[in-house]
């Protein structure tokens, strides 16, 4: 790992609480405020990123591109130097990825369903949609943030930890089970730093990814309500 940049797995500390009724409700309203109130989040029907990252575990450096569509379209592009482009899409129905070491694969299963969790466009307002089950797990310090952390149980049975942040009520980070090519099942973390408003709506403008395998960081513009046609979104072969 270079000595530029290291990044560790932070140390969290998680003690129960008790859950009075309107405790995640309390969570989930503070967050869908922080990031501008149902209507301004409405008022969004697309999503375009672009920027650079940063592969700490390798010392490697690429461009970083994105596009989201409501309600649950999505592709992710990384062009690493000196490897190739890696993607990830989810076009509605079908999730797949495409890289220099597997190729095309069309998603099934838990890894389909994972695809399909991070392609959710809005998700203050379909948090409760995407996760039926939600609890207050705890409390938790990422980095310098004191945060409060819900347990999210999806219909399948995929298990999520949010953390979001006391003071300002956003989303700190998600915590979940990640599966990759070879069948290997890991947990990953996804934490989500430096918001700043676009449109009067908080968008993280740096992603940083920790498995216990892989560590990157994504430092990136944002551009809301451009023009997507759907046909970005399918996969290589059904376009």
């Amino acid at each position: 790992m270079t000595g530029a940049l290291c990044l560790v797995l932070p140390v969290v500390f998680a003690a129960a609480l008790a859950q009075p009724p309107a405790a995640v409700d309390q969570v989930l309203s503070r967050y869908l405020k922080a990031m501008g109130g149902e209507d301004a989040l409405r008022r969004v029907t697309a999503r375009a990123s672009t920027g650079s990252i940063f592969v700490a575990t390798y010392g490697a450096h690429g461009e970083y591109r994105e596009f989201a569509k409501a309600p649950h379209s999505y592709r992710r592009t990384f062009r690493l130097r000196g490897y190739g482009s890696i993607e990830r899409a989810f076009d509605g129905t079908n999730a797949w990825e495409e890289g220099p070491e597997y190729g095309l694969e069309i998603l099934s299963g838990a890894r389909r369903l994972e695809v399909r969790r991070q392609a959710e466009f809005c998700l203050p307002l379909n948090l409760r949609a995407l996760y039926p089950k939600l609890t207050l797990k705890g409390r938790g310090r990422i980095d310098e943030f004191d945060a409060t952390i819900l347990e999210g149980r999806t219909e399948a049975g995929e298990q999520d930890e949010l953390w979001f942040d006391d003071a300002t009520g956003l989303l700190l980070a998600v915590d979940s089970t990640e599966t990759f090519a070879n069948g290997v099942a890991q947990r990953v973390r996804y934490q989500y730093e430096d918001y700043k408003p676009v449109d009067g709506v908080p968008e993280p403008h740096r992603i940083r990814y920790e498995s216990p395998r892989l560590i990157w960081v994504v430092t990136r513009q944002v551009t809301l309500n451009v023009a997507v046609d759907d046909s970005v979104f399918r996969p290589p072969d059904r376009r």
